[in-house]
């Protein structure tokens, strides 16, 4: 069977010859309605997320100067310490060899930096010899905010390790 259209017919199938292109209305409002859906589902998820990173950020530059307090050490050949003081805030610094203050390498005002975090023991002392092994003081800190903290454990041999909780 052969089909034959006559000369002029349009063959569209949806809509006559003067259909314009694009979206009605109410297609619009359907997608932007699950699109705010979506969103709303998902913002939960999100502000969890950057909580997190947060929380590692801060305890991530804990760690880097921990490190940094390590290689000062072996470099001066001297005790470095890093010292908690008042749990807000910390400082890396060079010792004497009779025990005194030489240098303060650096100073971190990480409640300031990261809002609402803090250290405990709010008086710890986490020190390495010129080899930069663990001297003296304490050996752990965590960083808490909140829900979150980060346990940050130095062995005798100068390793940082961390426990999330």
């Amino acid at each position: 069977m052969e089909l034959a259209f006559a000369e002029g017919m349009h063959t569209h199938i949806f809509g006559g010859p003067h259909r314009r292109a694009g979206f009605t209305m109410l297609e619009l409002v359907t997608v932007l309605a699950l699109i705010g859906i979506l969103a709303a589902m998902a913002a939960p998820r999100i502000e969890g997320f950057v909580n997190v990173t947060r929380a590692r950020s801060a305890s991530d530059r804990v760690v880097n100067d921990l490190m940094l307090a390590r290689m000062t050490a072996i470099r001066e050949g001297r005790t470095t310490q890093v010292q908690v003081t008042g749990g807000a805030s910390y400082r890396v610094v060079v010792l004497n060899p009779d025990g005194t203050e030489a240098d303060e390498v650096k100073s971190v005002p990480l409640a300031h930096d990261y809002r609402g975090f803090g250290i405990t023991p709010t008086d710890a002392v986490i020190g390495f010899d010129s080899r930069g092994m663990l001297s003296t003081g304490d050996n752990a800190v965590t960083v808490t905010r909140g829900d979150f903290s980060t346990t940050l454990q130095v062995t005798g041999v100068g390793r940082v390790l961390r426990e999330y909780k």
